[in-house]
């Protein structure tokens, strides 16, 4: 319906609701306010999914929790651990994606593991991720069905096979470093920024899934720790950086990469200390971000690129919901 949703992790812990067209914000407490959230999805039926992080709470049964804006209530409440295959005492959940069958993916990035919630059944499967303290952040779905994820401490990406239910780790060139959220371009290549890699340059990263080649680019910023990926309808890639400009004069900054170019474009934030953990890019090319710890205009904001392409204040996707690489029919 073109309204933008976040997650509010100030106490209590609440899911915001923005209509960009009036600029009106709605907020709902979680079911258990002391319970955090980091990421939100939306699936095809319109219905709001969160994952329960650590909160106050970091040994209580963490649970998905799903909001049907329809009724304004949380009408699901899944624990995604209920036979405690997750050994640690202290657990939590933080990213999570959807499939094209509507089947729930979770990260456990306190616990080293994946959940899935299977909608036809209900059913909840846990899968431990074999890679040695495993950190998993972003979760993403590709056109096949695999789930990819980015170990945020190995500076590395696990693949998980849906169907055979096996693990491929992908180590990129510039390693060790830090590795936060991939994404998925039209062709199926998986695109992730080296966040963190002490003294080398910051990198955005290509992983061409029918080569199984990497390819690495060089940003051209001081200090460049690309957080987020997102993709357009033109497979161009943009990312939500902290880094500083080489002139000094700007912080942090969403980019644009165009690939058939190699060519990076910057635009400065207002909030020039503040990372943005998530992005979306709409069918206008509208960028939304939501900067974190920022006195500096602490709001959620939005860059639009070219103004000329923008029909609407609203915020619509290319396949129906944010994020969703699915086209319409596939899920």
């Amino acid at each position: 319906h073109g309204n933008v949703w976040l997650t509010d992790r100030g106490y209590p812990h609440r899911l915001v609701k923005l209509d960009p067209r009036t600029g009106a914000f709605t907020d709902y407490v979680l079911p258990d306010p002391k319970n955090g959230i980091h990421e939100v999805n939306i699936d095809r039926d319109g219905i709001i999914w969160v994952p329960e992080h650590r909160g106050v709470q970091s040994q209580e049964v963490k649970r998905l929790l799903g909001f049907d804006p329809r009724t304004e209530r949380w009408e699901h409440l899944i624990p995604m651990d209920p036979d405690n295959v997750v050994p640690n005492a202290h657990k939590w959940m933080q990213s999570l994606a959807i499939d094209s069958r509507g089947d729930i993916y979770v990260g456990w990035i306190m616990g080293g593991a994946l959940s899935k919630w299977e909608r036809a059944t209900g059913k909840v499967s846990v899968f431990p991720i074999p890679m040695p303290g495993a950190v998993p952040y972003g979760v993403v779905p590709d056109h096949d069905d695999n789930i990819w994820i980015g170990l945020w401490n190995a500076g590395k990406l696990a693949k998980f096979d849906t169907v055979t239910h096996q693990w491929t780790e992908f180590t990129p060139p510039t390693y060790p470093g830090h590795v936060r959220r991939p994404n998925v371009d039209s062709r199926n290549n998986v695109w992730f920024g080296i966040y963190a890699a002490g003294p080398r340059p910051g990198k955005l990263v290509k992983l061409d899934q029918s080569t199984g080649r990497m390819t690495e680019h060089t940003i051209p910023q001081q200090d460049a720790a690309p957080y987020d990926v997102a993709i357009d309808a033109d497979d161009n890639i943009w990312a939500a950086d902290v880094g500083h400009g080489n002139d000094g004069d700007h912080g942090a900054s969403i980019w644009r990469f165009d690939p058939r170019t190699e060519t990076f474009t910057f635009y400065p934030k207002p909030q020039q200390g503040a990372d943005s953990p998530k992005i979306q890019v709409t069918r206008d090319g509208a960028v939304w971000y939501s900067p974190r710890g920022s006195r500096d205009a602490p709001a959620i904001g939005v860059l639009y690129p070219d103004m000329d392409r923008i029909e609407t204040l609203g915020a619509y996707y290319e396949h129906g919901p944010p994020g969703n690489v699915f086209a319409t029919g596939q899920q």
